[in-house]
């Protein structure tokens, strides 16, 4: 069993391709391929974090339907766009390796040394921010629009904070 993560797949949400330049013509095409794109990664045996906005709050979308489609056990974090009772989540907390890594959609709501979220898109992948104390938290964005449409593995999350790290100390 291994553990995944992503978020922003807004499935049936048609609007989002022109917002986030997403390379499909259709909401049909783009909800086919993003389920092709889990498929081919994820067992049916792991676990997916998804954090936030996993459909669309615009438009009509029976979660349950894509849920049946996707391999894996889903773990759900509320986004912006989430309604409904699986969607009860707020953030989580994972270690990996040895660190304490803390998910939440919003980047803003990010509150420890080690941040996954979403919510952002295509905006960046990584980013390097200080909190109010001065603090410097490390934010990875697991959004599909920065990763090839496809959840991430533990392994590239604890490798990309470690490049983080080093390469703030160049």
């Amino acid at each position: 069993m291994r553990y995944w993560f992503t978020s922003d797949l807004h499935i049936g949400h048609e609007n989002i391709i022109k917002y986030t330049k997403r390379p499909y013509k259709t909401v049909e095409e783009m909800n086919y391929k993003l389920v092709k794109n889990w498929n081919e990664i994820v067992d049916v045996e792991d676990t997916v974090i998804h954090i936030g906005d996993f459909t669309s709050s615009y438009e009509k979308v029976n979660t349950q339907k894509w849920v049946d489609k996707l391999n894996g056990n889903i773990i759900f974090i509320k986004g912006n766009h989430d309604r409904g009772e699986r969607f009860k989540i707020e953030d989580l907390m994972f270690i990996i390796g040895a660190k304490h890594v803390h998910c939440t959609h919003h980047p803003e709501m990010a509150a420890h040394e080690y941040n996954l979220v979403g919510h952002v898109h295509e905006k960046w992948k990584t980013k390097i921010e200080k909190d109010k104390q001065n603090r410097k938290k490390y934010m990875i964005n697991v959004g599909v629009d920065v990763w090839n449409y496809r959840p991430i593995t533990v392994k590239t999350i604890n490798e990309l904070f470690e490049e983080m790290k080093r390469n703030e100390n160049k």
